[in-house]
């Protein structure tokens, strides 16, 4: 959460660094959904990620801001 009140401070700054790099998209959401959905389970909640199928296996943006 500090994290993400930081990358605010730095985006109202304009100094925010956005990286541009290639990355498989669908592991990251894969990677970040795990770590949610076991957080839902331990409160007895269902937790649901649904992917669209044209979503290209790689794309370029930044992982870090995506996770």
């Amino acid at each position: 959460m500090i994290n993400d009140i930081l990358d605010f401070s730095k985006i109202e700054a304009g100094k925010l660094e956005i990286e541009r790099i290639e990355f498989a998209v669908g592991a990251v959401i894969r990677d970040r959904s795990a770590l949610l959905g076991e957080q839902m389970r331990k409160k007895q909640l269902t937790f649901t990620v649904d992917v669209a199928p044209d979503i290209p296996e790689t794309v370029y943006g930044d992982p870090t801001r995506l996770r």
